[in-house]
C-alpha cells in the first residue's frame, strides 16, 4: 500500500466508523462546539456531581485537578517545533545524496577495476579488502533506501493520518462529552465517548508498535554504519601508506577539489535554505562519477549554480586524466574511498539524531493509549470521578494543535525522497 493510499483508506475508515457510531454528530462546516464547561454551567452538574446511586457527591472540583491535566487529546511532545518528526528537511537533503553515493559504490571486481582504473590483467589482491567494505556498505544502504527510510516516513504518515483523524472525531466527542457532563444517565452520549476514545487509543497502540519497530531497525543500522564507518577508515590508512600519491601535481589537484568541495557545501546551504522559506520540493539531483565527487541535491532555481559546478567538476576530472597512469590510479583509491567514508559518516550522525526523535514518537503514543484508556476504564467503573476527567480535556486546544503537527507531518512526507536525474 502506498503512503497516500494508506493516507486515503484511514481516512476513509474514520469516517465510516464515527457514521456507524453516530450519525447524528457529523458535523457541518459551521457547526459550533458546545464545551463541557458551558454544559456543566448550564445545568448545574460541575458544582454537585452524583454518584451512580443519584445521591449528591460531596467531593469538590479541585480533587480532581490532579487525575488529568486536559492534554490527553493533544501531540504533546510532537508539537514541539524542534521536534522535525525523526530528521529535518536540511538533514534530508544531505541523507539522500550520500545515500545515493552509497548505493552507487562498486560492489563486484569487474566494476572497481573500471572505478580504479586497474587493467584485467593487473593482480585485484590488494583492493579485495575494499571490494569487501563496500559490499557492505552497500547493502546497509539498500536496507536504509528500502526498508528503513520508508518505514521512518511512514511514522510521518501515522502522525498525519491522525491528526486527519482528529478533525473527524473530535467534534462530535466534544459535543458528546458535553452532554454526559449535563447529564450523566446519557447511555447513549456516555457510549459514543467510549467509543471514540477506545478507537484513538487503539490507533496509538498501532502506532506505538509501529515507532518501536522503526527504532529498533534504527539502533541496529547505527551498529552497521559504526563498523562500516571503522572498515573504511582502517582501509583509508592502510591504502595511504600502500598506494598514496604525493607531488606538486597531486597537491594542485587535491586543492582544485578542495575549491570545489566549498562551492557544493555553498549550494546545498543556500538550496536548504530555500527549501526553509519557501516549501521548495526537490526537482532534481546528480551525482558525480563513482568514486570522484558526490554532488548537492539541487532544486530548479539553482540549476545554473549546479550546471557551473558540474563543469568544474569535469574540468577536475580532466585534470586527474591528465596525470600519469600512476599518480591517477592512486589518485582514484583515494577518492573513492574518501567519498565512501563520508557518506557513512553523513548518515551516522543523521541516524544519531533520528534515534532520539523516533523514541519521542513512540513515547507519545504509549502516553497517549494509556490516558485514553485510563479515561474510559474511569468511565466505567468510576463515572463521578470520570466527569471531572471529561470536562478538564481541551478538545478544541488539542484539534488546533493536532492540524499543526498534521501540516508538519505531510510536509516531512514531500520531502523525504528526491529524484534522480543522471
Amino acid at each position: 500500500m502506498t503512503l497516500i493510499t494508506k493516507k486515503a483508506a484511514s481516512t476513509s475508515a474514520s469516517l465510516l466508523l464515527l457514521a456507524t457510531l453516530a450519525p447524528g454528530c457529523m458535523l457541518s462546516d459551521d457547526a459550533e462546539f458546545v464545551s463541557p464547561d458551558q454544559a456543566a454551567s448550564a445545568t448545574g452538574s460541575a458544582a454537585s456531581l452524583e454518584t451512580a446511586d443519584g445521591t449528591a457527591d460531596d467531593k469538590s472540583q479541585d480533587e480532581f485537578t490532579n487525575l488529568s491535566n486536559g492534554d490527553e487529546l493533544s501531540p504533546g511532545a510532537l508539537s514541539d517545533e524542534n521536534n522535525q518528526f525523526i530528521i529535518d528537511q536540511e538533514t534530508w537533503q544531505k541523507i539522500q545524496v550520500y545515500a545515493e553515493t552509497a548505493l552507487r559504490l562498486p560492489i563486484d571486481e569487474p566494476t572497481m577495476r573500471l572505478v580504479l582504473e586497474r587493467d584485467p590483467a593487473e593482480s585485484f589482491t590488494d583492493f579485495v579488502p575494499l571490494l569487501t567494505a563496500y559490499q557492505a556498505t552497500h547493502a546497509h544502504a539498500v536496507d536504509w533506501d528500502q526498508n528503513i527510510l520508508p518505514t521512518s516516513v511512514e511514522l510521518a504518515v501515522d502522525i498525519s493520518n491522525y491528526a486527519d483523524k482528529a478533525g473527524i472525531y473530535y467534534g462530535p466527542l466534544q459535543q458528546a462529552i458535553a452532554a454526559v457532563v449535563a447529564d450523566s444517565s446519557d447511555v447513549g452520549s456516555r457510549a459514543l465517548v467510549e467509543a471514540l476514545l477506545n478507537d484513538l487509543a487503539a490507533d496509538a497502540v498501532e502506532y506505538e508498535a509501529a515507532a518501536l519497530e522503526v527504532q529498533n531497525d534504527l539502533n541496529a543500522f547505527a551498529v552497521q554504519l559504526n563498523s562500516d564507518r571503522g572498515a573504511l577508515s582502517t582501509l583509508v590508512t592502510e591504502y595511504q601508506q600502500s598506494h598514496g600519491a604525493t607531488g606538486e601535481e597531486v597537491e594542485e589537484l587535491r586543492e582544485r577539489e578542495a575549491e570545489i568541495d566549498a562551492l557544493i557545501d555553498q549550494l546545498r546551504d543556500d538550496y536548504a535554505h530555500a527549501v526553509k522559506v519557501a516549501a521548495t520540493t526537490p526537482t532534481y539531483a546528480w551525482v558525480g562519477p563513482p568514486g570522484l565527487i558526490c554532488a548537492a541535491t539541487v532544486a530548479g532555481i539553482y540549476g545554473s549554480q549546479a550546471t557551473e559546478i558540474l563543469r568544474q567538476i569535469n574540468d577536475l576530472e580532466d585534470q586527474l586524466n591528465a596525470l600519469g597512469t600512476d599518480i591517477r590510479q592512486r589518485e582514484r583509491l583515494r577518492r573513492s574511498l574518501a567519498y565512501a567514508t563520508e557518506s557513512v559518516t553523513e548518515i551516522e550522525d543523521a541516524v544519531a539524531q533520528a534515534i532520539p526523535a523516533v523514541a519521542t514518537i513512540r513515547g507519545h503514543w504509549q502516553s497517549m493509549h494509556g490516558d485514553l484508556a485510563q479515561i474510559v476504564t474511569t468511565m466505567r467503573d468510576d463515572l463521578p470521578t470520570a466527569i471531572p476527567l471529561l470536562q478538564q480535556l481541551q478538545v478544541n486546544l488539542a484539534l488546533s494543535e493536532w492540524q499543526s503537527v498534521g501540516d508538519k507531518a505531510e510536509g516531512y512526507v514531500l520531502n523525504a525522497y528526491i529524484s534522480v536525474e543522471e
